[in-house]
């Protein structure tokens, strides 16, 4: 898989940058090693490009094997670049989804869009 990252205000010049294909299997290895309680759980993933995506995981009590939709928090803060503007889930979602058994997942963008060049990895 060849990934080229272009320039913007927050990242280096384009550069490409080699990496092995992964795989489903993988993907599912690597996510099933955090460790996510119940209630709010706050990760830095270190990713490609020595940068870094932090999420809140807002995990619902659930029994074994029961399904439980996720909602994602696309919170509106992309180009304020504040570091933990992820973890403003208590203003909308939380009160929103309040009665509901449902995961959160809230990734901050780091000051990009989600459609910059650095965050499609």
């Amino acid at each position: 898989m060849e990934i080229h990252f272009l320039e913007t205000e927050f990242a280096p010049a384009s550069e490409t940058i080699e990496f092995p294909p992964l795989t489903i299997e993988e993907i599912e290895n690597d996510f099933s090693k955090l460790s996510i309680k119940m209630g709010i759980n706050d990760f830095s993933l270190s990713i490609a490009n020595n940068q870094t995506w932090d999420i809140r995981i807002i995990s619902p009590e659930v029994t074994e094997n029961e399904l439980v939709p996720l909602f994602v928090n696309l919170h509106g803060g992309a180009r304020t670049g504040i570091d933990d503007a992820h973890k403003w889930t208590a203003c909308l979602i939380e009160p929103a989804l309040e009665g509901t058994t449902a995961y959160i997942l809230s990734p901050n963008s780091n000051g990009l869009l989600w459609y910059d060049a650095a965050n499609e990895l």
